[in-house]
């Protein structure tokens, strides 16, 4: 069963190279080709797999992501006015507070004091401070802040104070006016 040593020798030795070089090209072939094809193919799978974890998790935020852009798409009940900036003239000054007087009115609120700051009117300054304490309900000031806000000459609020009483809330305010 076993071969002798001497049959080995009585193979020829071109033979013997001939099998052993279509071996080695065999044994080349498969690492350089067949070996890096493989882990291509493996590389190829996860991410195969990758991609339909993806696909499966978007399939099942679908419903949610419907949901949010319709209500993206509704309008806001109450959208904030935002005029175009303007100045006030030198000359409206005294209209002012008979303005925010009615804005405090509309807002069905109750007026206490509206006055410029007369140190803002002395100097030749762009701004004009106005002091006014207003009294009435907590959801009627979110009307007057919004009426106020659709003055082109608003600035800003410097500041808003309010005080709480067991009968009424009043708003103390600054309110700073763009003047020409």
């Amino acid at each position: 069963m076993m071969m002798s040593l001497k049959s080995y020798r009585s193979i020829p030795r071109r033979t013997v190279i001939v099998h052993l070089s279509w071996l080695g090209s065999l044994l080349l072939f498969i690492l350089a080709v067949i070996v890096p094809v493989q882990r291509f193919a493996a590389g190829l799978d996860g991410r195969i797999k990758d991609i339909r974890y993806q696909v499966d998790e978007q399939k099942r935020l679908q419903p949610i992501y419907q949901m949010l852009k319709t209500k993206t798409h509704t309008t806001a009940p109450g959208i904030l006015p935002m005029p175009a900036g303007g100045k006030l003239s030198r000359d409206l000054v005294s209209v002012v507070p008979s303005t925010i007087g009615r804005i405090v009115k509309n807002a069905a609120m109750e007026t206490i004091s509206i006055s410029p700051d007369v140190t803002s009117l002395a100097n030749q300054s762009r701004s004009l401070l106005m002091h006014a304490v207003i009294r009435g309900d907590f959801m009627n000031f979110r009307k007057f802040l919004i009426g106020i806000g659709e003055l082109p000459y608003l600035e800003r609020f410097e500041e808003i104070e309010i005080q709480k009483d067991p009968d009424f809330m009043e708003f103390r305010m600054k309110i700073r006016l763009a003047l020409n």
